[in-house]
Formats: structure tokens, C-alpha cells, sequence
């Protein structure tokens, strides 16, 4: 199999009988380029990508936000919003509006209106998107730490569906959050068509 300077020769695993950085390098222009243990190394990245081509589930477990990344989160949450109301191109989305928070249901911080929350599950789930909501920032101040009847009353007045939906539960907490993750990794996974 003769192949040329293409993703082919990255993609496709390398002939039984003949040994990797040989085929690496007759295949590919770069040859000489890199050193023989990062061709590996890319070879084998190649490889695992292409076996691991599933939809993307771990957005249900995973804490894409951090106090550095409100911006990413805010942008998860506008995509998935606009998904949510059947919007076109549901990942194009201006993120620059400060009229707009990111609001925590479970406050970041331990504190008496949410003492029924154990720390440890305080620190484990307040940053994950599904205990995040977009807010108007004026409603946002007025409702930080509160507990959650309190906040539920804003949640219903807001004009972002995946806020209001929040207010339809009757208690909020860890088993809450995590189905709220289900329900927005089903809305990523039609915001962000994987090909394929």
C-alpha cells in the first residue's frame, strides 16, 4: 500500500511487517523533522482518538468550570439555550454581555440557608454546569446565597428557558444537579454535532 503526505498515513495502523518509524517516514513529508519518540507519540494519540470516536457522555460527569473559566461556562450555557429553543447554529454565540451572570443554584460556599448540602458535595458539584444558570445580573445580586424557594421564585421570572426549567424542582442538591447534567449533555450533544 503505497500512500502519499496525507492523514491516511497517520490514521491507518502500520503494516505487521514493517516498523512504524519506517513507514512514518517514507509516508510523510515531515519525516526528519521531529524525533523518532514524538512521531510515536503522535502515532499513538492517532490511534486512540480513532478508537475512542464515541458521543460525548463524559459532559454528564465532567466540571468544565472553574473561577477561570466562567466565560467557557457561560458559553456552554448561551449554546445550549439556544439549542433548547430551536434556535439555527446554536453554537454561535456572542459572549460578551455583562448584563448577564452566571448564577450558582448551590451557592460555591458553605452557609446557613444551604446547611442541609455536606461540604464535600458543596465543593464536588457547586462548579458544574448543570448547578449553573444565566441570570440577569441585577436578579443575580438580589438572590446570591439565598436558599432555594428563594431563588426558584427568580428562576421562574427569567426569560432563559434552561433558567426557568430550574424552578420546576422542588429541592435542589446533588441528585439534582446531576440529572440537570443529563439533561444538558442531551442538548450539547445536538449543539455540537460530532461527524462521523
Amino acid at each position: 500500500m503505497k500512500t502519499t503526505a496525507t492523514t491516511e498515513a497517520v490514521s491507518s495502523p502500520p503494516e505487521e511487517n514493517e516498523h512504524w518509524n519506517t513507514k512514518w517516514r517514507r509516508t510523510t513529508s515531515c519525516a526528519g523533522k521531529k524525533p523518532a519518540a514524538d512521531l510515536k507519540k503522535d502515532l499513538q494519540i492517532q490511534e486512540a482518538g480513532r478508537k475512542s470516536r464515541k458521543p460525548p457522555t463524559p459532559f454528564v460527569g465532567i466540571k468544565p468550570y472553574g473561577k477561570s473559566q466562567s466565560k467557557l461556562a457561560r458559553y456552554f450555557l448561551r449554546s445550549l439555550e439556544r439549542t433548547a429553543e430551536g434556535q439555527k447554529n446554536p453554537e454561535w454565540v456572542v459572549n460578551d454581555d455583562a448584563s448577564i451572570n452566571l448564577e450558582h443554584i448551590l451557592p460555591g460556599t458553605p452557609s446557613v440557608e444551604w446547611s442541609h448540602i455536606q461540604e464535600r458535595d458543596i465543593e464536588s458539584h457547586s462548579n458544574r454546569l448543570g448547578n449553573l444558570v444565566l441570570l440577569q445580573a441585577a436578579l443575580n445580586v438580589e438572590i446570591d446565597k439565598h436558599d432555594f424557594a428563594t431563588k426558584k421564585k427568580a428562576y421562574k421570572q427569567s426569560t432563559f428557558l434552561l433558567t426557568s426549567h430550574v424552578a420546576e424542582f422542588k429541592e435542589w442538591g446533588v441528585k439534582e444537579i446531576e440529572s440537570r447534567q443529563k439533561t444538558l449533555a442531551a442538548y450539547a450533544v445536538k449543539t455540537w454535532k460530532i461527524a462521523g
